[in-house]
């Protein structure tokens, strides 16, 4: 037998006893033509006696509800759910306006219970327009997936070979081979990571400068970004898959400009209060910043 999902408040509700306190009172305040001395008294016992017995038979099915979570027959609403319940009522209800503006603090979905999409149309654009300068192109929305089709860099007939998708939080995920897209994506990363330029590796947790090489003895080719606090090795071949909108964000390696790539170098020498080789090397960067 499946546990039904439930909170307190809906298994009181079902039973009458949502309320804390008894109604049996409210229709016999309206007095029109008064009361006696008895009739008062007896109807203050009855209302007494009302409120004993609702009160009792709450506090049973309070009782009856948790032997029920503790046997497992059922299980409680977490705090979001309850919150998602009050959310969906009557749009003219303070309780539901109140936790629709709470959710919408917390970044979730009242109607679907999901992440708001916090992506913007300019990224959106910009992120398709990244795609495109490497020479993919969308193939369209897809509703059964839910995502658009990234396609091949040569339209073919019917849109071209689909790539992968990306969903609506312009998250990326590759159905290729991994050789695939970085052979798709070899001439864009050729000319994205120049010699002496530098970049933000490992999605901009290290500032690092990129350095292309040819060993005179083999003909190897490699390419390397060297840092203060990291130095990492790729295959030229590959540089593609590392290109910002092709890469994971945590794996990325983005260009940066002269005064970003300053501000970066600035922000390790004086992290916690630290200087890495001196006060003559801040001095250069005081320079520099009179210089940008």
């Amino acid at each position: 037998m499946t546990p039904e999902k439930m909170s307190l408040e809906e298994y009181l509700g079902k039973k009458g006893l949502r309320s804390p306190v008894c109604d049996y009172g409210l229709d016999k305040v309206r007095l029109p033509h008064g009361e006696t001395a008895r009739q008062r008294e007896r109807r203050l016992k009855e209302s007494v006696e009302s409120q004993n017995e609702y009160a009792a038979q709450r506090c049973a099915a309070i009782r009856e509800y948790r032997e029920k979570v503790n046997k497992g027959e059922i299980v409680p609403k977490t705090a979001m759910e309850r919150r998602l319940d009050v959310s969906r009522g009557h749009p003219d209800n303070p309780a539901t306006q109140a936790a629709r503006r709470i959710l919408e603090r917390q970044g979730i979905d009242w109607q679907t219970g999901k992440p708001l999409s916090r992506i913007t149309e300019r990224e959106i654009n910009m992120f398709w327009r990244s795609l495109e300068g490497y020479g993919f192109h969308c193939g369209g929305w897809n509703e059964e997936k839910g995502k658009s089709a990234i396609c091949a860099p040569t339209p073919e007939e019917g849109g071209g070979k689909v790539l992968g998708w990306v969903d609506k939080e312009l998250k990326v995920e590759w159905t290729a081979p991994i050789s695939e897209i970085a052979a798709a994506t070899l001439d864009a990363a050729n000319e994205y990571y120049v010699d002496g330029q530098t970049y933000l590796i490992e999605g901009g947790k290290h500032l690092c400068v990129c350095h292309r090489w040819i060993d005179n003895g083999t003909g190897i080719r490699g390419i390397n970004f060297e840092g203060t606090a990291r130095n990492l090795f790729c295959d030229p071949e590959h540089m593609g898959t590392f290109l910002p909108g092709v890469a994971a964000k945590e794996l990325e390696i983005s260009r940066v400009s002269e005064l970003e790539a300053h501000l970066e170098k600035k922000a390790d020498f004086t992290q916690d209060g630290q200087q890495a080789d001196g006060p003559s090397q801040m001095e250069e960067l005081e320079a520099e910043d009179m210089e940008l």
